[in-house]
């Protein structure tokens, strides 16, 4: 059985593939983007900033290499993603301020040891934030650098 899941999942290939059958959601379709845009550049981690968790879900559903870090305000969906494969989730202060959001992921990364300065993350969040199932951003951001400046 290892060797069954072993060879299965080092294809190498894209496993993130367009669902046939029917339509896409343009949260299904920010969040496959945002796995394509981390893998090119070879970022440190995908930041899922998520009010029900279904970006996070999303993203892990294609089981890549990249680290999934998601950030909720609910300690629910937090325990929640606990479940989700790949998925490490971080409790924040709520706020719909974008570059809020940035700052978060860049404090929580470089505090877990989880970044180090400099490192590339792709942060996928809604605008106007705080919206569940809005999210259609995708920014890239090095660690340390200033924000809304």
């Amino acid at each position: 059985m290892n060797r069954l899941i072993m060879a299965a999942e080092s294809n190498g290939g894209p496993v993130i593939e367009l669902r046939r059958g029917r339509s896409v959601t343009a949260q299904e379709a920010v969040s496959r983007a945002a796995v394509l845009l981390a893998r090119d550049l070879g970022a440190r981690a995908i930041a899922a900033h998520t009010t029900r968790g279904l970006t996070a879900r999303f993203i892990a559903a294609g089981r890549e290499p990249i680290p999934l870090l998601a950030f909720t305000p609910h300690s629910e969906i937090r325990s929640q993603l606990s479940l989700t494969w790949g998925c490490e989730t971080f409790v924040v202060a709520e706020t719909s301020d974008t570059d809020e959001m940035v700052r978060q992921v860049d404090h929580a990364m470089i505090a877990a040891g989880r970044g180090k300065i400099g490192d590339l993350v792709v942060i996928v969040a809604g605008m106007p934030a705080g919206r569940a199932g809005n999210s259609n951003t995708l920014r890239v951001h090095r660690l340390g650098e200033p924000v809304g400046q």
